[in-house]
């Protein structure tokens, strides 16, 4: 299957210099070597590309919505105005990534490398960022609307006017990000907060950061189908931890 997918791609690059157009929807790619690879504006939409390697690709305006990327080495990519919606980025290297303007609606970025990441003007409305590292990655005007932020790493991120309207913000240290203002999570749809290390001016604007502990255990149990006890467990062991 790797081998018929990439057979395709470069097929379809001798047969088509001059376009950028390439369809590659639900391709199998699995492992597929795509260092510097030119798939800007290709249609992988459904494509299967968990595990392979695109460093340093450029993937601007490509269609990758439904697409597999688990495990995908996305170290330094392109990604700008592409469509991600719904793709499936979990365990992905996208550190240093230029996602800029990328559609990530209900995408899935767990435990994803982010890392330097520019997400500016982003849309990452209900993704889920859960154990997501995100440190120094640029957020300014990314729609984070009802994003999972539980246990994400955010030191040094840059949180510029971000949209964070709706937002599970469980078990995070926010301490070191970078432009949060009190605003932000006084929003008229508020993120919840639970266990959340604030930077320490908010304190003088009396944010609680504990203000939703008592809603995050049925958040919990409907985002990730577990039981109302085993979510009421998870809360009352991470309410324990206490930031230095």
């Amino acid at each position: 299957m790797v081998a018929g997918g990439v057979f395709l791609l470069l097929n379809f690059r001798r047969a088509n210099r001059n376009t950028k157009t390439a369809d590659l929807s639900r391709a199998e790619l699995c492992g597929a070597d795509l260092i510097n690879a030119d798939l800007s504006g290709a249609d992988l939409s459904g494509a299967d590309l968990s595990g392979a390697n695109l460093s340093r690709a450029d993937l601007s305006g490509a269609d990758l919505s439904g697409a597999d990327l688990i495990n995908a080495n996305l170290s330094r990519a392109e990604f700008c105005g592409a469509d991600l919606i719904n793709a499936n980025l979990s365990g992905a290297d996208l550190s240093g990534a230029n996602l800029s303007g990328a559609d990530l609606i209900n995408a899935n970025l767990s435990g994803a490398n982010l890392s330097g990441a520019n997400l500016r003007y982003a849309n990452l409305s209900g993704v889920n960022l859960r154990y997501a590292n995100l440190s120094a990655a640029n957020l300014k005007y990314a729609n984070l609307s009802d994003a999972d932020l539980n246990c994400t790493l955010l030191s040094d991120a840059n949180l510029s006017d971000a949209n964070l309207s709706g937002a599970l913000l469980f078990f995070v240290n926010s301490r070191e990000v970078q432009n949060l203002e009190p605003l932000q999570l006084h929003a008229q749809h508020k993120p919840f907060l639970c266990n959340v290390a604030l930077p320490s001016y908010f304190y003088q604007r009396k944010v609680n950061p504990n203000r939703d502990c008592d809603r995050i255990p049925q958040l919990l149990s409907d985002r990730y189908n577990i039981s109302l006890e085993e979510a009421q467990g998870i809360v009352n062991e991470a309410r324990q931890h206490r930031w230095d």
